[in-house]
């Protein structure tokens, strides 16, 4: 399998010809470019890789193919849209002869086979919103597989006419989740997902176990406890009459009067904060300049496409784009105001007579809590404002960075669905499993090694251990993982028994790359027995959830199994988040596969759908 450049059949190309993609029944072809996979140009990332001359259309029908020369033969090509499946292409030959200075050359024209019965061989971006990423893999007789890939295509589709009036209620669902996730402060299935340590969200503010020197914080949090800090040295001062009370006098050593350790220190921690808080202010800054070329380069390429079709159209990304940038400009100016505010500390502390003068530089660090930050009350408010800055000084954006690269909806939709699923396992009394060590846990999974279109979830955790103590006595225990990783052979990570069932005739170099990664596993366990449920979130449109649906049925009831066994048995059931606003209502029933019964549910995961509804969704899995 393709993992980097030095793959044997990567040098067989000798040059690939643009995709073409052409809207039918018109004239009009988009070509759009492909480029060879490699780890220098890997295309597994969050952010958009834009493709500005053109856009399609989600409902529309479009053929699509490209050319290839080679100098080996190539056995088929397919073609995939983010993942979804693969498009089975027809193809023609023609092999030019060897000559002295060139040797044996291989044309191939491959061209999207629509005589298939599947839908998407006809609307390849059905399935598409926001944006569309196009790869087509190369098999070849011999060697490695090789895989080519598209810039992002930008997807659009009609707004929705709701109440007789044109609506662009699909946008408000996209900001409703990106709310659900950045406003979420103070919420403990918001903490799960985003924090790396035993912190807790206390009024919009950080409460930190006494031993906790780090923890995840989002930008506004690092700038929250900046000012939380600041507040603290200010007051300390003000308290102390604004002068620093210990001096060293003329003690050896010692480049000042008041150049003492804990002295040292305060000069730190202003240092400290001065120095985390203009490179935060950078990075946001950076955010916002290609949140805006974004938002610019997109509004242009939809309204140019949106004239020429003469058609409405709806980008939910826009939205999205548009609220990154009103709380980036927002972010922006705290930034400038606690800036403003460790300059006007930096001032006083560096004023030769009521400040500390001349203070020698060390390192910011936590001292003990012991000595003048025990008996002086000014650095006892001191120390405070030391640990409460430990928590984020080193701590990089990383959740900030979560939304802000995420404008692809059913990205978003994903990270959505896992906090609304965990948020009513909370509130429903469900707390972290402390017979593990990490309840909660960023697993990396050996899968993203070696095996180029898998990418570790790096953004949140992706491993939840939760118990809850019932009424009767008995516990009922709840695993959540995100993106976990099914492997086709005996092989387990992270606790995960759940296998897929390897085809009969596996195609050729798919040995070690056969697996499956579902958007959640949930297993239930209670009085002694236990449920396992593969759930996957779809933003796609509602007369698509049905077949959706069927396709989870087929991959995971039939071919899916708790432990390796010859049969497709051991999963309990799926389950199909559906993310648009045109969700149908939940629907839940026992189905029969085989001699398999299994459950099957649907339900709207929207920004519409309603606490009766989870706990219908919840309650139809065993757990209420």
């Amino acid at each position: 399998m393709l993992h980097d450049a030095d793959n044997g059949n990567i040098g067989c190309i000798l040059d690939v010809g643009d995709l073409w993609i052409s809207e039918r029944g018109t004239t009009n072809t988009l070509r759009v470019p492909l480029s060879i996979v490699s780890q220098a140009n890997d295309p597994t990332t969050a952010s958009v890789n834009l493709y500005e001359d053109g856009a399609v259309w989600e409902d529309d029908a479009y053929a699509m193919g490209f050319d290839i020369r080679t100098s080996a033969p190539v056995r088929r090509a397919t073609l995939s849209v983010n993942d979804h499946g693969e498009l089975y292409m027809t193809s023609t030959f023609r092999t030019i002869p060897a000559t002295r200075d060139r040797g044996r050359e291989i044309r191939c024209r491959f061209v999207v086979d629509d005589t298939q019965a599947n839908e998407t061989a006809r609307h390849p971006f059905i399935l598409t919103c926001g944006f569309a990423r196009v790869q087509a893999r190369i098999e070849f007789f011999e060697g490695d597989d090789v895989f080519l890939y598209t810039p992002d295509i930008v997807s659009l589709n009609e707004p929705q006419a709701e109440g007789g009036v044109d609506e662009r209620s699909e946008e408000e669902n996209v900001r409703g989740m990106y709310r659900s996730l950045m406003d979420a402060q103070g919420n403990q299935a918001a903490e799960w997902m985003f924090a790396r340590g035993p912190v807790s969200l206390t009024n919009g503010r950080l409460s930190v176990d006494e031993n906790t020197d780090w923890a995840y914080a989002p930008v506004s949090l690092r700038l929250q406890m900046a000012s939380d800090a600041l507040d603290l040295v200010f007051d300390g001062l003000e308290g102390a009459g604004g002068a620093f009370p210990t001096s060293c006098g003329d003690e050896p050593g010692r480049v000042g009067p008041h150049d003492t350790d804990e002295n040292r220190l305060t000069r730190a921690l202003i240092a400290s904060m001065d120095d985390q808080i203009r490179q935060t202010r950078e990075a946001v800054q950076s955010m916002y300049v290609e949140t805006e070329w974004q938002r610019t380069a997109l509004r242009n390429l939809v309204d140019a496409e949106a004239a020429r079709r003469r058609r409405a159209q709806s980008l939910p990304a826009l939205e999205l784009l548009d609220v990154h940038a009103r709380r980036e400009r927002e972010l922006l100016r705290i930034c400038d105001d606690v800036t403003e505010r460790i300059e006007e500390m930096l001032g006083l502390m560096d004023d030769e007579v009521e400040g500390l003068g001349t203070v020698m530089h060390v390192p910011f660090a936590v001292p003990r809590r012991e000595g003048v930050f025990v008996r002086d009350a000014t650095y006892a408010q001191i120390f405070d404002a030391l640990r409460t800055w430990s928590i984020c000084a080193n701590e990089p954006p990383a959740r900030m960075d979560l939304s802000l690269h995420a404008i692809k909806p059913d990205k978003l939709f994903e990270y959505s669905a896992l906090h609304r699923m965990l948020d009513w396992l909370w509130r429903n009394g469900f707390l972290e499993d402390e017979t593990y060590a990490k309840p909660i846990d960023r697993y990396a999974y050996r899968l993203a090694n070696w095996y180029y279109k898998y990418d570790n979830e790096t953004r949140c955790a992706n491993t939840y251990h939760l118990a809850r103590a019932d009424d009767d006595g008995s516990t009922t225990l709840v695993d959540l993982y995100y993106q976990p990783v099914l492997y086709a052979s005996r092989f387990e990570e992270n606790g995960v028994d759940v296998h897929r069932v390897p085809r009969r005739i596996p195609r050729k170099n798919e040995e070690d790359a056969d697996f499956w990664t579902p958007d959640y596993l949930l297993v239930i366990r209670q009085d002694g027995q236990r449920k396992t449920y593969l759930i996957d979130a779809k933003y796609c449109a509602h007369g698509l959830l049905h077949r959706k649906m069927n396709d989870c049925v087929d991959k995971y009831v039939a071919r899916s199994a708790v432990g390796i066994c010859e049969a497709g048995t051991g999963i309990d059931g799926v389950a199909l988040l559906a993310g648009r606003l045109d969700a149908p209502p939940l629907d839940a029933s026992n189905n029969l596969l085989g001699d398999v019964t299994y459950l099957r549910v649907l339900a709207p995961f929207n920004q519409r759908t309603d606490e009766a509804t989870l706990a219908r969704f919840f309650a139809a899995l065993g757990v209420s």
